[in-house]
């Protein structure tokens, strides 16, 4: 057999597997126009990622629901891309630090904890002995009933 009759069987194997569909408006507000849409819009995320994925590109896609819903899907990230479309192709600046300026970061948050820890122990501390004072209770004068009059 020659390698041209070869393809066209191939071609023509393909073409009995897939299935021609004619395309045409469905009922708006009806279930099968939901999962249509639902998996169309699948289809075409799973596109866009394997775009982005096999050409190493930057793609994102926003899609509109008729209920008004809007999805979004891109790679590296849809914010991303849009904002670097918005932006005339300038790459958006990331802050990407560095393992060590993380961990210092986490270190002055732990700090800062430790910190507000031991002034709410010496508080509550200060507020016992204010209690032992008052033979545990604590009647004190609202601001609202102080008289400011003077007299």
């Amino acid at each position: 057999m020659a390698p041209s009759s070869n393809k066209n069987i191939a071609t023509t194997t393909i073409q009995h597997n897939k299935r021609k569909i004619t395309i045409k408006k469905l009922e708006p507000n009806t279930n099968k126009c939901n999962v249509t849409f639902s998996k169309r819009k699948l289809g075409l995320f799973n596109k866009v990622t394997e775009i982005s994925i096999l050409c190493q590109a930057q793609t994102a896609l926003i899609l509109s629901s008729q209920q008004g819903k809007l999805y979004a899907c891109g790679y590296p990230g849809p914010d991303l891309v849009i904002c670097r479309f918005l932006t005339n192709g300038s790459p958006v600046q990331h802050s990407r630090t560095s393992k060590k300026e993380q961990q210092e970061f986490v270190e002055t948050l732990r700090l800062e904890y430790e910190a507000a820890h031991k002034k709410l122990k010496e508080e509550k501390k200060r507020l016992d002995e204010i209690r032992q004072t008052h033979n545990g209770r604590l009647d004190l004068t609202p601001w609202w009933n102080i008289d400011i009059g003077g007299s």
